[in-house]
């Protein structure tokens, strides 16, 4: 197995137990058999193309309890980060798993953006974002 096929099913692995493809397709009827939950909406597998199958593009270690995306300024998050995601799309990169934690701050809503201006697919793991709102 050659390093793009490896990545490639790492992904598609990653992505349907990450994205609660099964929770979704009986709970919402919003991802078709075989399709994968990404950040932007459901897509199939064979479009993730070349995958970088675990990535951090934000990571906060202030503690489960004080996590929030009060914390930082989205806007500057995106000046700094978006030219490397670029940078990673223009070397052929066509999907990232982004596999932070909601405790250490996942914010799928960050995430949704700079996948639309990278023009990255991006997978995130589930879980409830509202936590960190409502405490």
């Amino acid at each position: 197995m050659n390093r793009r096929s490896f990545l490639q099913q790492s992904a598609l692995v990653a992505g349907g137990v990450l994205a609660g493809v099964d929770m979704l397709r009986a709970e919402e009827g919003i991802v078709a058999d075989g399709q994968v939950m990404t950040v932007t909406g459901p897509a199939f597998p064979q479009a993730l193309g070349v995958t970088l199958p675990h990535e951090h593009v934000l990571v906060d270690f202030i503690g489960a309890d004080q996590v929030s995306p009060d914390r930082y300024d989205v806007d500057e998050v995106v000046e700094v980060v978006l030219p490397y995601l670029k940078q990673v799309k223009d070397l052929g990169c066509e999907t990232l798993v982004e596999c932070t934690p909601d405790y250490i701050g996942r914010d799928p809503v960050l995430l949704q953006r700079l996948s639309r201006e990278s023009g990255l697919t991006m997978l995130t793991n589930t879980g409830y974002y509202g936590a960190a709102k409502d405490k």
